[in-house]
């Protein structure tokens, strides 16, 4: 993982530039070679200035990273990294419940949803089958 001198320098410069709520640091979670970055922000960044952020905490971590704000990426990768990170900042608790009981309702409602479809599939195949 990160040295504690690398780790806090990351989250320092996170903080400044970004004002995160939490921040969740996740090895590998797409390919071998990123680190990923997942943080929750009011603060909204274009694609060049996220570029810009991910290139200046590769050149401190020296590594790839790829640095997401968990307001604006899918709900899958949220839950990825959530699952497969730990949280490394977090300035409310109740804020980053909040997110994880809206990702939770958000994953339960897919599941439902997709178990209705299912359901509906095989009801028109059976009705195709007699």
């Amino acid at each position: 993982m990160l040295e504690q001198k690398n780790r806090d320098a990351v989250i320092e410069f996170l903080r400044q530039q970004l004002d995160p709520v939490f921040i969740y640091f996740a090895d590998h979670t797409v390919t071998e070679n990123i680190f990923d970055i997942a943080y929750y922000s009011e603060v909204a960044t274009d694609e060049y200035t996220t570029c810009l952020l991910e290139n200046k905490i590769s050149e401190l971590l020296g590594v790839e990273v790829e640095l997401n704000n968990l307001r604006e990426c899918d709900m899958q990768f949220a839950g990825e990294i959530i699952s497969d990170g730990s949280v490394v900042y977090c300035k409310s608790e109740l804020e980053k419940s909040r997110f994880l009981n809206g990702l939770a309702r958000e994953f339960e409602s897919m599941r439902i949803s997709r178990a209705m479809l299912i359901n509906r599939l095989n009801e028109c195949e059976s009705m195709y089958e007699q």
